[in-house]
C-alpha cells in the first residue's frame, strides 16, 4: 500500500493534509492500512491523534475504560445533556445504562424483525427499475424503528433524520472541530429533547410498548430517573440509531452484490435468516461501519505495555483505536482475507469491544440484516460488475446506492 511513504512526504507544516490522508486510507482500505502500521508502524503520531493499530494493543487499550475513556462528552453535553454512554467510571454510566438495557427486553426482538421486515418490503415493492437504496431503505428503515419501537419521532420523518444526522456529524465526525457543526448539533440536540420532553407531557397509552414509553412509566412510579436524564437517554436512543445503521446496511450490501460468489450465498440464503445474518456481519467486515473509535487518556499511560513499540501518552491525549485490526489480523480472525459465513460472531468489531459495546447491539442486529434481507428477497441486481459505486458526497455516512430492481 506504501501508506507511509506518501503520509511522510505531506509536510507537517500541513497537519489538516495529514490526517485527511490517514482518514482517507481508512476509507478507502481498511485492510491493508491495518497491516502496514502494524508491521512498520504499530503506533502512529498524526497531528491530531495518536494511531494504534496492532490487534494485541486495540483489545489492550479498549479493556482499559478507565484510563482511555470516550472523549464525546464535551460534544453531547450542550447538546443531549450529559449522556450516560459519554461517562465512564460515574454513576449515568454505571446506574442509567443498567436502567436503559432493562427497556431494550430481549423478548421485543421477534417483533423488531418485524417491523423492519414489514417496511422495508413495503419501499422496495413501490419501487421499480432503479432505486436508491440509500436514500430510502438505508434511513427509512432504521427511522421507522426509531419511532415505531424507541417511541422517538418528530414533526416529520424529513427532521428526524436531520437531528440524528447533525448529532452524528458533531459527536463523532467533527475531528476538525468545525465550529458550525458543532453548532448544528446543538441545536438538533435542544431541539430533539424538547420534542421527547412533549411527548411525555401528551401521555402515553397504557398499552404502549415503546421504549420511551416504558422509561416514562418507570420513571415517573419509581423516580428511576429525573426528567432531564430521561431526556438524555431518550435522545441518545436516536443519535445512536439511525445513521450507523443505514451506513452498515449500505456497506453489507454493496459488498455481497460486489461478488458473484458473495453475491450467490446471499441469494441462496436469503429465505432462512439463520444463514443469511452471518453473510452480513462477514460483508460488513470487508467495510465496516468504523475502521476505528476515539479515546482520550485521563491521565499519563502507556500504549502497548510491555512490547517493543511501547509508547507513554500524557494525560487528555485523543488516540484512535484501529478497531479494523482484530477482524484483520491471523492472530484473531484466521484466513482474514478469506470472505467466510460461519465465523464465531465475537470475530466482529461491528459494536464494539469491552465496557463501551454497543447499547442497542441486539436491536442493531435485527435492523441490519433484516434490511439487507428484503433487499435482496426483492431481487436486486448492481449497476456494474463491480457491485455499484456508493456515493459519499465527501462525507462520512452513504448518500447514494443506486441498483436495479429485476421485474418479478
Amino acid at each position: 500500500m506504501n501508506f507511509l511513504d506518501k503520509y511522510d512526504q505531506i509536510p507537517d507544516d500541513q497537519p489538516a493534509q495529514k490526517v485527511g490522508f490517514f482518514l482517507q486510507a481508512a476509507r478507502n482500505a481498511p485492510f491493508a492500512l491495518s497491516a502496514e502500521l502494524t508491521a512498520h508502524r504499530p503506533i502512529l503520531q498524526t497531528p491530531s491523534f495518536v494511531v494504534v493499530a496492532d490487534a494485541q494493543d486495540v483489545v489492550d487499550a479498549l479493556s482499559r475504560h478507565e484510563v482511555f475513556n470516550v472523549p464525546h462528552a464535551p460534544n453531547m453535553d450542550p447538546s443531549v445533556g450529559p449522556f450516560m454512554l459519554a461517562r465512564d467510571g460515574a454513576n449515568e454510566n454505571y446506574y442509567e445504562k443498567s436502567v436503559m438495557r432493562s427497556l431494550l427486553r430481549w423478548e421485543d426482538l421477534p417483533r423488531i424483525r418485524a417491523l423492519v421486515a414489514s417496511k422495508a418490503s413495503a419501499i422496495l415493492k413501490s419501487c421499480s427499475g432503479e432505486v436508491d437504496l440509500a436514500a430510502t431503505v438505508g434511513r427509512q428503515v432504521p427511522a421507522h424503528i426509531v419511532d415505531q419501537y424507541f417511541g422517538v419521532s418528530g414533526p416529520d420523518e424529513t427532521t428526524l433524520l436531520a437531528w440524528s444526522r447533525a448529532t452524528q456529524m458533531a459527536f463523532f465526525y467533527n475531528l476538525t472541530r468545525d465550529p458550525a457543526l458543532y453548532q448544528a448539533g446543538i441545536e438538533a440536540g435542544v431541539a430533539l429533547r424538547a420534542w421527547i420532553d412533549q411527548r411525555i407531557e401528551a401521555g402515553f397509552d397504557d398499552c404502549s410498548e415503546t421504549v420511551l414509553a416504558r422509561l416514562a412509566r418507570l420513571s415517573a412510579t419509581t423516580h428511576a430517573m429525573e426528567r432531564s436524564r430521561v431526556l438524555s437517554n431518550a435522545a441518545g436512543l436516536l443519535v445512536g440509531a439511525v445513521e450507523t445503521s443505514a451506513h452498515a446496511i449500505i456497506q453489507a450490501t454493496r459488498q455481497l452484490l460486489s461478488d458473484p460468489a458473495r453475491c450467490e450465498a446471499a441469494h441462496n440464503a436469503k429465505d432462512d435468516p439463520a444463514k443469511f445474518d452471518p453473510l452480513v456481519w462477514e460483508a460488513l467486515r470487508f467495510d465496516p461501519i468504523n475502521t476505528f473509535v476515539l479515546r482520550v487518556a485521563s491521565r499519563e499511560a502507556t500504549l502497548a505495555p510491555g512490547r517493543p513499540h511501547a509508547r507513554s501518552v500524557s494525560a487528555g491525549s485523543l488516540i484512535a483505536l484501529m478497531t479494523v485490526s482484530p477482524m484483520a489480523s491471523p492472530g484473531y480472525t484466521p484466513d482474514p482475507q478469506t470472505f467466510s459465513g460461519d465465523r464465531p460472531h465475537d470475530t466482529y468489531s461491528h459494536f464494539g469491544r469491552g465496557h463501551h459495546e454497543c447499547l442497542g447491539r441486539y436491536v442493531g442486529e435485527q435492523i441490519i440484516p433484516e434490511t439487507v434481507r428484503q433487499i435482496f428477497l426483492a431481487n436486486v441486481t448492481p449497476l456494474d460488475d463491480c457491485g455499484g459505486t456508493i456515493d459519499y458526497k465527501d462525507g462520512p455516512f452513504p448518500e447514494h446506492y443506486r441498483v436495479r430492481l429485476r421485474a418479478g
